[in-house]
């Protein structure tokens, strides 16, 4: 997550006088903490869409090739984003030939 979002989410939100009607965000998560996730939605963020390559965190830790604790970070930012009151989306990609991830 860029370390200027809340100023950038802030100047979109000033938009919102111009007709704008949502502001929101993809990321995988990782940086999503609950406090930057607060932090966001008073900023004026709407919506997070958070991806998620597979529920599990061996294959997690295959696919992305980091530590498992990425993936923990991940599932805890869906969590974040939830408690926080921004619509959230969990967004995973499958790819060719790989249904079973």
């Amino acid at each position: 997550i860029r370390k200027d979002l809340l100023e950038i989410i802030s100047g979109f939100n000033d938009l919102r006088q111009f007709g704008l009607s949502q502001i929101g965000i993809t990321t995988n998560g990782v940086a999503l903490t609950s406090r930057r996730a607060k932090r966001l939605k008073s900023a004026g963020l709407d919506t997070a869409n958070i991806s998620l390559d597979t529920l599990e965190p061996l294959k997690a830790e295959f696919i992305t090739r980091r530590p498992m604790e990425y993936h923990k970070a991940v599932l805890a930012s869906i969590d974040h984003s939830l408690a926080a009151g921004l619509t959230t989306k969990v967004r995973q990609l499958t790819p060719p030939n790989k249904v079973d991830w």
